[in-house]
């Protein structure tokens, strides 16, 4: 028996949430952290590998293109930095549980307020939203729960932060037998103070310019940034697939590949400029060394998930596909509980516990409008 298009729809948002919720696992591996890859410039990959896949689109499909694509661009590039900044100062966990909340709200109202895409039953449909917002919300604060701050440390001298900066908040590495200093122990890391007299670490703290901003408040702001930001990504493909352009459905991610590709080249200019001629410090490089395997990995498996969401939301709907899609956020804090170890045993429950009630209301929600 042939497999109506509401299954194979959902078959692709399955596979699609594999793909999402794993791309950002590279982002967190030990040789980039130590790197300090900048967001931008890991971004710049996952846009590369965006348009280099796009191509696989013409095998079966004849040469489209829509300028809608560099909408999309406008809203992918900026929401990715802002993953990758999220996700290297709250973690993954928190960072898609956050993000993808919000993504979860925006796309719900592009797709049932604004297209009036069919909805079985919108007040059920709204309280599946509400429900998938508790649990989502839930898994991001897991984290912050049942948390024991360590004491403050003691303040550093100017040449220990940099040398601190240098060796990734570490302190110096000694090779002889002289007594180690008191930046090892466990509650006297490395610090200074800001212009403001306050004290600061490189573990707590992200240097921008010549700031020290706090990573848990910079964090929450890029998801939160980020998950409204990046909630109308696919918003311009629904355009194209309402108005019959030749360039919607899955012909669409070429156009996708060339507004990111475009936006990602003038923001990673602008920002050359503004490290160059602001700040004073070295431009950020490639890093081909250390980004050439998580770079290319981060920016096929998003590629794969690209793919895979714009035949769901063709199949299923926007208000419907892209919501589900973002369930990613339970495999994404799978990886942060199991391979990076972001949680404790009490933070875990909560947590496993949120993701259930979030997966509940998104079968709930398939109900509702599928």
């Amino acid at each position: 028996m042939a497999l109506s298009d509401t299954t194979w729809g959902w078959l692709a948002v399955v596979a699609s949430v594999l793909c999402f919720g794993s791309f950002g696992v590279p982002i967190k591996t030990k040789k980039v952290l130590e790197a300090k890859v900048d967001p931008i410039v890991f971004q710049s990959y996952k846009t590369f590998w965006v348009l280099v896949t796009s191509f696989i689109s013409f095998t079966y499909n004849e040469f489209s293109y829509t300028p809608l694509g560099l909408v999309s661009g406008a809203f992918w590039v900026p929401a990715g930095c802002c993953f990758v900044l999220a996700t290297n100062c709250i973690g993954l966990g928190v960072t898609q549980g956050l993000q993808n909340s919000l993504v979860i709200i925006v796309s719900f109202i592009w797709g049932t307020l604004i297209f009036r895409e069919p909805t079985k039953n919108l007040g059920g449909a709204f309280g599946a939203i509400a429900m998938l917002m508790v649990g989502v919300v839930g898994m991001a604060l897991a984290p912050s729960l049942f948390y024991k701050a360590t004491p403050p440390p003691r303040p550093s001298s100017g040449d220990e932060l940099e040398r601190a900066v240098k060796n990734g908040g570490q302190g110096d590495h000694h090779d002889d037998h002289h007594e180690a200093p008191a930046v090892h122990h466990e509650t006297h890391l490395i610090t200074t103070t800001d212009f403001r007299g306050n004290v600061v670490s490189p573990d707590t703290h992200l240097q921008i310019g010549k700031r020290w901003i706090p990573k848990k408040p910079l964090g929450y702001a890029a998801a939160i940034f980020g998950g409204t930001w990046g909630g109308s990504i696919y918003a311009p493909l629904k355009i194209a697939n309402k108005y019959g352009l030749k360039a919607g459905g899955i012909s669409y991610v070429f156009s996708f590949g060339v507004g990111a590709v475009v936006v990602n080249s003038l923001m990673l200019t602008c920002y050359m400029l503004y490290v160059h001629y602001v700040t004073k410090k070295p431009l950020p490089g490639p890093q081909l060394r250390v980004m050439w395997l998580p770079g290319s990995l981060c920016g096929l498996l998003w590629s794969a998930g690209n793919y895979l969401s714009i035949y769901a939301i063709a199949l299923l709907g926007y208000g419907t596909a892209y919501p589900a899609i973002q369930s990613n956020l339970i495999i994404g804090g799978l990886w942060a509980v199991a391979l990076y170890r972001e949680l404790k045993p009490k933070q875990i429950i909560l947590w496993f516990c949120s993701a259930a009630l979030a997966a509940g209301a998104i079968g709930l929600l398939a109900q509702m409008t599928g």
